[in-house]
């Protein structure tokens, strides 16, 4: 058979267009068997780990408890907080190199076992990594300071030893580090004062020697291995040989001693039932929220901060000792800017604080109680206000894992510093949001 040009020119742009259209096919096709695939290997990496079995049949592991999915189906977040669900088995189990879109791992109070795998190094957009009260060994792999984009780490209360890693030097978006109660030894790595974000350090109860980095943040959880909380301000001048254990739990316990002997002078002619309430009158410096009194003290070197106590009387009621350790174990969690800080706590049955940052204007509700106050508190200086309250409230609810819910927002809870910037306070009877909640 003889074709013409013009029929054969035909036939080639029919074949090549052919052609063209059966590659695109195959291609789309070998995308999306590609992004099956990945997925298929998210939901494998789940179950050779043996912590999760298929609930009431259930094939989507995106609904499986403590797994969180983005709209494409991929994993974000995989968090087991919960109590009732006590993980065992080694960490190593599972692959972390099958997760290129995990932001959020936690397993806390769980018995995980083994040490930390290399592999964690391949979670490139992880932003929180908890992995707290559990029987962790071995070293803190280097590869750790491979997670750029962390923000928040807590390895405290395992059995990690050696010396803390350089690279952690390199997490330079770090706001939160706790590695207390390990094995851990030798010199603090110079590398830790890159850490310029950092708000939060705890390295107490290891066996850690060496000078703090001075560009460390202000205040630094050191010890005693025990009870109570010590404080150390590498600002200052200590002795360069850090023994990491400077106690001022002995100052903290006289302070409270005085101030007991005091409370008992000025009850002495008072009725039973008014005494915790003439207590707080009488040196309470922030009368807010419903429970303890709030001093203020200045510690050895000088610092000032406060104390809110819980007296004998509100330990005997189970509703105020339950806010007062619920407020401990959420406040240590937060890291915002408009967030009071907590430096320390002591949760014993005999001697109940918190120790916060002072804020020298005292609480909004008393500032508005005041003439004098309430006029130098101008609209502009107010509608700063309500921008710093957005920002913390937009913190605990968005930027929180699980989300928080203070629900206890009032004048009284809203507290100044010297330059009137206000901060959330008194969260005992804030809420954990759980993402099946």
């Amino acid at each position: 058979m003889v074709f013409n040009s013009f029929t054969s020119r035909v036939l080639i742009i029919w074949a090549t267009t052919f052609t063209c259209s059966v590659a695109i096919d195959i291609s789309d096709k070998v995308v999306a068997a590609s992004k099956l695939s990945s997925l298929q290997l998210e939901k494998e990496a789940l179950l050779k780990t043996s912590w999760w079995d298929p609930i009431n049949n259930i094939s989507n592991h995106c609904k499986w408890v403590g797994i969180t999915c983005n709209s494409a189906g991929s994993i974000i977040c995989i968090d087991l907080w919960y109590p009732q669900y006590n993980i065992e088995g080694e960490l190593s189990q599972i692959n972390f190199s099958c997760f290129p879109n995990l932001k959020n791992f936690s397993i806390v109070n769980s018995s995980l076992s083994g040490y930390i795998p290399s592999q964690i190094g391949a979670l490139s957009k992880l932003k929180f990594l908890s992995l707290s009260n559990n029987n962790l060994t071995g070293v803190i792999p280097p590869e750790i300071g491979s997670l750029n984009n962390l923000m928040r780490l807590n390895l405290s209360l395992n059995k990690f030893t050696g010396s803390i890693t350089s690279t952690i030097g390199h997490l330079t978006n770090l706001e939160y580090l706790d590695l207390s109660s390990n094995k851990l030894g030798g010199f603090l790595p110079p590398e830790l004062g890159n850490l310029k974000n950092l708000t939060f350090l705890d390295l107490s109860n290891n066996n850690l020697i060496g000078p703090i980095p001075s560009t460390l943040c202000p205040y630094i959880l050191l010890g005693p291995p025990k009870n109570g909380v010590s404080f150390l301000n590498p600002q200052k001048k200590v002795s360069p040989s850090l023994k990491i254990l400077i106690p001022i739990t002995i100052f903290v316990s006289i302070l409270i001693f005085g101030f007991l002997i005091l409370l008992k002078r000025k009850d002495e002619e008072a009725k039973p039932e008014t005494r915790a309430t003439k207590a707080r009158d009488v040196f309470s410096i922030w009368n807010y929220g419903g429970y303890g009194s709030v001093y203020r003290a200045q510690l050895p070197n000088g610092k000032v901060v406060a104390l809110k106590k819980l007296h004998n009387l509100e330990t005997k009621e189970s509703t105020f000792l339950n806010s007062f350790q619920n407020e401990a174990h959420v406040l240590s969690k937060l890291r915002n800017r408009n967030i009071i800080k907590l430096y320390g706590f002591c949760l014993h049955k005999k001697c109940m604080f918190l120790i916060y940052e002072y804020m020298e204007r005292g609480s909004l509700f008393c500032v508005l109680r005041n003439d004098d106050e309430a006029i130098e508190l101008d609209w502009s200086k107010r509608v700063n206000i309500v921008k710093n309250m957005a920002h913390a409230l937009s913190y605990l609810h968005h930027d929180c894992t699980p989300s928080i819910v203070h629900r206890d927002i009032s004048s009284n809870n809203i507290l100044l510093n010297s330059e009137l910037e206000a901060f959330i306070a008194d969260f005992g009877l804030a809420r954990l949001l759980h993402p099946d909640s």
